[in-house]
């Protein structure tokens, strides 16, 4: 069994339906942040990925792990995530069965990457043009608390539920 599985489109219309409706997702060059950012949810500015081929291997360090943890923390019940590639094939995601290569990878290099709950209250999705990625859900967020990745050192944005 693959980890990697193309969403018919029938099924495919109705989830970017969805996704743009909750999320008011607004895909422009220009208009930041390309989604209404749900409360949890922190955003990384990925810039500092730039620079030498070292520099780069070296900020990348825990990246995609950090993606295949947050993945997996968000799969339950059914084992898998939704992984939507903006204008490209999308697929159902199951991370336990994840080998290391990924037909929508994490870092938004050119396209939105979004991997998202099935109930789409948590998730992962990455800006290439704003170059971030806004981590969102409780159990997303909580997944990162044993460590975060080279890349997540600068939050350009934070929403938190009011104080009691």
């Amino acid at each position: 069994m693959s980890a990697w599985t193309i969403i018919p489109d029938q099924e495919l219309d109705s989830i970017w339906d969805r996704f743009y409706n909750d999320f008011d997702f607004r895909p422009s060059m220009g208009t930041f942040p390309g989604i209404r950012e749900p409360v949890p949810s922190v955003t990384y500015c990925l810039d500092s990925v730039y620079g030498t081929p070292e520099h780069h291997a070296r900020m990348m360090e825990g990246f995609d792990d950090a993606a295949l943890r947050i993945c997996s923390a968000i799969c339950q019940p059914s084992g898998r995530v939704l992984a939507l590639d903006w204008q490209h094939p999308c697929y159902y995601f199951a991370p336990a069965l994840h080998k290391g290569h990924w037909e929508v990878p994490p870092f938004p290099d050119g396209d939105y990457y979004i991997f998202l709950s099935e109930d789409f209250r948590d998730g992962w999705f990455g800006h290439p043009w704003e170059q971030t990625v806004c981590i969102f859900g409780q159990r997303a967020l909580s997944s990162l608390e044993t460590g975060l990745p080279m890349l997540f050192t600068k939050p350009v944005r934070q929403r938190t539920y009011p104080p009691v």
